[in-house]
């Protein structure tokens, strides 16, 4: 979906995963990503995205706090979480779920909610599911969700009909 950015810049579900992205106003101290430097060399930056998660995770409440429903909060994140994965690290497309990349991630993600007794947010994963189908499952959880602000703001948007008409085409079954 990176080509269409521009697109989707104004949209619901762009602007919430943004808010993850720029979330440098959150003050972060990375405590339980230090269990990432053996994967370093093989996915370079994977710390950084670690503390990254961690400072998303513990702020979520304040980051997302516009959307009310704790569950949907949830969602964004751990959409945006495999989304980011699968973009930085997309060797880690075949990766299983068992000793891998995203356990280790997973592991963090639940040390951060067991030590900081959040149970805000916890992580959905299945090994049978690729890093091709979660962002597949996110294209389509967007599209929902961008949806009613397509329909609403197409005249608004004028010069874009085109382009969302093509990301409508893109998320048709």
């Amino acid at each position: 979906m990176d080509d269409w950015e521009k697109t989707l810049s104004p949209l619901t579900s762009y602007q919430v995963y943004e808010k993850f992205n720029n979330s440098s106003t959150f003050p972060g101290v990375c405590t339980y990503c230090t269990n990432m430097s053996s994967f370093e060399r093989k996915y370079h930056g994977i710390t950084k995205f670690c503390c990254e998660m961690e400072k998303n995770l513990i702020n979520l409440n304040k980051i997302l706090g516009n959307i009310q429903d704790r569950t949907e909060r949830c969602r964004y994140f751990n959409f945006w979480f495999y989304y980011q994965i699968w973009k930085r690290f997309t060797s880690t497309q075949i990766i299983t779920y068992s000793g891998s990349l995203i356990n280790r991630l997973t592991y963090a993600w639940g040390d951060i909610n067991k030590k900081l007794q959040l149970n805000e947010c916890s992580y959905f994963y299945h090994d049978n599911i690729s890093l091709d189908k979660w962002k597949e499952m996110k294209d389509l959880h967007d599209f929902f969700k961008n949806y009613n602000f397509i329909e609403t703001n197409i005249l608004t948007f004028n010069d874009k009909c085109q382009s969302y008409k093509n990301y409508i085409e893109y998320n048709k079954p």
